[in-house]
């Protein structure tokens, strides 16, 4: 406390708050991805997470053709969680710690929503015909949805009038709406995100 003539100044010291927020956001890691609680699934013995990281990289052993959806979608929406990450560090240097949470958070719902509409929107390498004539199974479907049994009409159409297979099974897919990463729909709703800091331990 100062006392200069008769005014009076209480200056409250913060240090310890600002520190420990300081301290915490320095450990701290915003994930997205496919956690291992939203891994298992019921139509496949592979789980979400193994899924979504074939269908990231691809797999030259099993001629699964990379659809990168996860890193392109981040990417896309970065300078928006960055502007979050950069409101979460000064609100530590603020001690403000409700705050750095909230920020963080709101990195985490970006990322995840960005790398979901990559799954939705992005420019994948098209499905095999073979692929999709079976995506009723996967969904155990008694039989095939409408756009599926059109793109395989389509398909041959395109094919009988000269396109190659490629040409004709990205047009035909196009054409009829068919997603790569979009069947049962349970890869796009297990996407989410993790803040923990670094002993892997879940930051509420």
């Amino acid at each position: 406390m100062k006392q200069i003539g008769q005014r009076v100044y209480v200056v409250e010291d913060t240090s310890a708050e600002v520190f420990e927020a300081l301290r915490e956001i320095t450990r701290l890691q915003v994930l997205i991805g496919i956690p291992e609680a939203n891994a298992p699934r019921e139509d496949s013995p592979i789980n979400n997470a193994t899924i979504g990281y074939l269908m990231e990289f691809g797999s030259p052993a099993a001629n699964i053709p990379a659809r990168a959806w996860l890193v392109p979608g981040v990417e896309k929406v970065l300078p928006k969680c960055l502007k979050y990450i950069e409101a979460a560090t000064q609100a530590g240097f603020d001690g403000d710690k409700g705050k750095m949470r909230q920020y963080l958070n709101a990195a985490g719902i970006i990322g995840a929503e960005g790398a979901k509409n990559e799954m939705r929107t992005g420019n994948f390498v098209p499905l095999k015909p073979s692929t999709i004539a079976a995506r009723h199974r996967q969904r155990q479907d008694a039989a095939p949805r409408q756009s599926e049994k059109d793109y395989m009409k389509f398909y041959y159409q395109l094919k009988d009038g000269g396109a190659s297979p490629e040409q004709a099974a990205a047009v035909a897919q196009e054409e009829v709406g068919i997603h790569p990463l979009l069947n049962t729909l349970e890869l796009l709703h297990s996407v989410t995100y993790v803040v923990r800091d670094e002993d892997h331990e879940a930051y509420a």
